[in-house]
């Protein structure tokens, strides 16, 4: 019989103070049997690394548009 992954289920808060931008993230992580719990939290940290990346990004956009107005 396989054994089933555990679920995790994370609510997170991302403040980007510089820029005002304040975010509420729910994550639900499963956990593989064979995975340690470190990499397991890589792979979330990892997630809210290109999230940020992707905000300041589109900020980025959007004050290069207001700024050609």
């Amino acid at each position: 019989m396989a054994l089933k992954p555990t679920i995790y289920k994370f609510k997170i808060a991302l403040s980007d103070f510089n820029n005002d931008h304040y975010d509420s993230i729910q994550l639900t992580v499963a956990q593989h049997p064979s995975e340690t719990i470190e990499r397991m939290m890589a792979r979330v940290v990892a997630f809210l690394h290109s999230k940020c990346q992707r905000q300041r990004t589109a900020n980025d956009i959007y004050k290069r548009v207001e700024l050609s107005r």
